[in-house]
């Protein structure tokens, strides 16, 4: 069964034909990244990694949850941009909108936090506060352990659990996820004995969720991480054997029609999803995309927005304003059906005579799943007929395998985009202006001259 369908059926024919012509390109970039000879190959491991690695992956988490010696009802993991945003993205696409209302954490179904990618001492001190209710697990995850945010974090959470737990039944309660062999985080978990997994060498922060970096927290919060490696195996297999027949791939041609829009001077996409529980799915695909594509110059700019909601704050300028946009959809056929321990029941608008004054009726005994498709419809419509094109990409139901299949969709897509424009999808050069900045201006002992210049410049532009 194919897990990903995609259309362009809202994009002019004279734009459809521009992009079917990128296609035989756009699967010579394919095949070079499967064969890992494309610009960036030594970073390309994800590609395989789900057939290779995925099934020992799963085995060893399942080894670290069977070993935990304490309770917990409560997993906290620390980290920043792709070290938690993928993590994130699954738990809160398959868990109900009102979580704590259904379904409290609990010993049976612990919760999910995350923290480490905001200096915030609101953050922290509400989640202290709130930990007192629970028995938390920490899992840092970091390659290095040296990244300001994270670090920071987890040394006011160390704090906080030592106090809690004492210096020695702590150990019991952090698990890391970091470099095999070297960085400040591995030396620490050396020390201590800190349980831990191994961030694999060759894949980038923001191709990770499907290796331990994503794998192990979504297993502890009680995830099927099984289907979500099989839904990622699939279409890796899909696309492998339609690459190797020379036949394209929804992946390939949803890379073609971005680079199309952008030569149109359509330089903004909006990444659209009808379910509130995919917002902080549509967080990774902006890093996913914004990190891999942005750079000399080059890349769409990743926006996203929730629908209908949406419409009511942005609907007036997609409409209206300058056309310098485009609009993905992401839908699900079946968004309605049972997750995990919730039952979504279908809710249909109800007959009340009391309120007939709203003049609504004539949607009674309608779905909201229902009336949720005929608003894309009618977004689609009126925003085409505006001259704003979209591109439709749909999976069967909002579950873990088709996350899965997603997932590993949208990497291979962002990757192939992002050489179909001769840019590295795999390294992030401009983050580091602002981290040289930051630590100097903190005063890191080493960037001392730095940092006096950085203060200068600060003091001389009006800021203090």
């Amino acid at each position: 069964m194919q897990a990903i369908n995609f259309s362009a059926r809202f994009v002019p024919i004279p734009m459809q034909k521009k992009a079917e012509n990128l296609f035989p390109q756009g699967l010579e970039i394919a095949k070079a990244l499967r064969d890992k000879t494309c610009l960036g190959g030594d970073m390309t491991h994800w590609f395989d990694y789900v057939v290779k690695e995925g099934s020992e992956d799963i085995e060893a988490i399942c080894k670290i949850k069977n070993s935990i010696q304490v309770p917990y009802d409560m997993v906290v993991v620390i980290g920043t941009g792709g070290s938690s945003l993928g993590a994130k993205a699954v738990a809160k696409s398959l868990t109900s909108s009102f979580d704590a209302l259904c379904q409290p954490p609990s010993l049976e179904h612990p919760g999910l936090a995350f923290v480490g990618d905001i200096m915030s001492e609101e953050c922290y001190g509400s989640l202290v506060t709130g930990l007192e209710k629970y028995f938390p697990l920490i899992i840092n995850i970091s390659k290095s352990g040296g990244t300001l945010e994270p670090a920071s974090g987890f040394r006011i959470l160390y704090d906080y659990m030592v106090g809690r737990f004492g210096s020695e039944d702590v150990n019991k309660r952090i698990i890391t996820v970091t470099d095999a062999k070297s960085g400040s985080l591995r030396q620490l978990t050396n020390t201590f004995g800190w349980t831990s997994q191994v961030v694999p060498d060759g894949i980038g922060g923001r191709y990770s969720v499907l290796t331990p970096v994503g794998l192990l927290p979504l297993a502890l919060a009680g995830f099927d991480i099984k289907a979500l490696l099989s839904g990622a195996r699939d279409y890796h297999d899909r696309f492998a054997e339609k690459i190797s027949k020379g036949q394209s791939d929804a992946a390939i041609e949803y890379a073609c029609y971005r680079q199309v829009f952008q030569a149109e001077k359509l330089n903004i996409e909006l990444f659209i999803a009808l379910d509130e529980r995919l917002k902080d799915f549509i967080e990774w695909w902006k890093q996913l995309f914004g990190e891999s594509e942005g750079k000399d110059g080059k890349g769409l700019f990743p926006a996203g927005a929730i629908y209908s909601r949406d419409l009511h704050s942005l609907g007036q300028y997609v409409q209206d304003g300058r056309k310098q946009l485009f609009e993905t959809f992401l839908t699900f056929e079946h968004a309605e059906k049972k997750r995990g321990s919730y039952e979504s029941v279908r809710i249909t608008v109800p007959k009340i005579e009391a309120l007939a004054g709203d003049k609504l009726d004539f949607v009674v005994g309608m779905p909201l799943s229902a009336i949720n498709e005929q608003i894309l419809k009618a977004s689609q419509v009126a925003h085409f007929d505006a001259g704003v094109p979209s591109l439709n990409i749909s999976a069967g139901e909002l579950d873990a395998y088709h996350i899965g299949a997603l997932i590993f969709f949208f990497e291979v897509s962002c990757a192939v985009s992002a050489l179909l424009q001769g840019v590295n999808p795999f390294d992030q050069p401009g983050v580091e202006a602002y981290k040289i900045n930051m630590l100097a201006l903190l005063g890191r002992p080493d960037l001392h001259e730095h940092g006096k210049n950085l203060r200068q410049k600060i003091t001389s532009m009006g800021m203090t």
